[in-house]
């Protein structure tokens, strides 16, 4: 009888472990993946020195979100680029969770790993939103494949977050 309530213990310890992982990939999708999406684009604009009006919000499909009102002239290239810091510092810092968690064992290392799966996947909702991707096809007179562009980084996104849940999880 002790074993079946050891088992039963075990079982209650790892879904409350789990539910706890599910609490850290809603942070990571709704907070902090959207939350240095735009964080990205801000630091550009610091960076290019542009004066922007920000108009923070959220949404209920992609956690926060922010509208950002450009108020000054820049070339198309630096356009380009400031369409695109928004995913490169959420995929960077994404990777960067990944590694981290590497440095530590057991619950600690899928905490940040979920974390940062979490935020892959606030990529991969936001990128089919007529957005930044969308802008930057349209820039480069590329907007016919838009769909196209979305499913690939989709796919790719997806992947790299299923190897790095396998990697943990198996």
């Amino acid at each position: 009888m002790a074993t079946i309530f050891n088992a039963l213990n075990r079982v209650e310890e790892g879904f409350r472990f789990y539910s706890y992982l599910g609490v850290f990939f809603v942070l990571g999708y709704f907070a902090l993946g959207p939350f240095i999406h735009e964080l990205g684009h801000l630091l550009f604009l610091e960076v290019a020195r542009c004066s922007y009006f920000l108009e923070p919000g959220w949404n209920v499909y992609t956690g926060f979100r922010a509208g950002l009102e450009i108020e000054c002239v820049t070339s198309s290239h630096v356009q380009l680029f400031f369409y695109i810091s928004g995913y490169l510092t959420t995929l960077t810092s994404a990777l960067t969770a990944f590694k981290f968690s590497q440095m530590f064992d057991g619950s600690n290392e899928r905490v940040i790993s979920i974390i940062g799966v979490g935020m892959l996947v606030s990529i991969v909702s936001s990128i089919t939103v007529k957005g930044d991707v969308y802008n930057a096809l349209r820039m480069l007179g590329l907007e016919s494949f838009t769909g196209k562009v979305e499913i690939f980084v989709v796919v790719v996104l997806l992947v790299l977050g299923l190897f790095e849940a396998e990697r943990h999880f198996d």
